[in-house]
């Protein structure tokens, strides 16, 4: 009979719709963090300098044949400069873990002071190659152009004779690259 009437009263409770005080509970718990202390990478500067030969040719005025009739030459050419084999460039290539810096300036020997060189990109910031592929470093190149005429009259004899030595190769200045970050 005990289990007849828990029977029943097991049917009658689960029927009957229980009613619940749904009152918010609120609790609280502290968070706790361990905080260890890293370290920072030392700054590691690492530089590629690549250089084209920086071979030029002048190429003198050609004044042509004097014209009696038109007053003028006959197939005249102004002086011109070309670069030879596209060899004109410095390339600064960073494989550093900070932006590095680069200036160029072109000092002219002595003797050549009637020959300008200009960078078209003097100044060069090159980022940094952290996150970088390690074959696709960040790299910047600059080019040399020169202008104005090599005038032989102007030069001393001993560059001459360099420049003899050297099967007509004048050298006609010096390339600083100065890096910084």
């Amino acid at each position: 009979m005990k289990k007849l009437l828990a029977c029943i009263l097991a049917l009658v409770l689960a029927m009957c719709p229980m009613i619940v005080n749904a009152s918010a509970i609120e609790t609280m718990h502290d968070v706790s963090v361990y905080y260890h202390a890293g370290s920072k990478a030392s700054e590691v500067v690492s530089v590629d300098i690549s250089w084209g030969a920086m071979e030029f040719s002048y190429h003198d005025e050609v004044e042509g044949t004097w014209n009696p009739t038109t007053h003028s030459f006959i197939g005249a050419v102004p002086a011109y400069w070309t670069v030879e084999n596209s060899s004109n460039y410095v390339t600064i290539t960073n494989h550093s873990n900070k932006a590095v810096s680069a200036s160029l300036a072109l000092s002219m020997s002595s003797g050549y002071s009637t020959v300008t060189g200009q960078f078209d990109n003097p100044t060069m910031l090159i980022p940094s190659a952290v996150g970088t592929a390690s074959n696709e470093p960040p790299s910047l190149t600059s080019r040399l152009t020169l202008s104005g005429a090599i005038d032989l009259d102007a030069l001393d004899q001993d560059t001459k004779d360099t420049a003899a030595e050297l099967n007509g190769k004048h050298i006609v200045g010096t390339i600083l690259v100065t890096l910084g970050s």
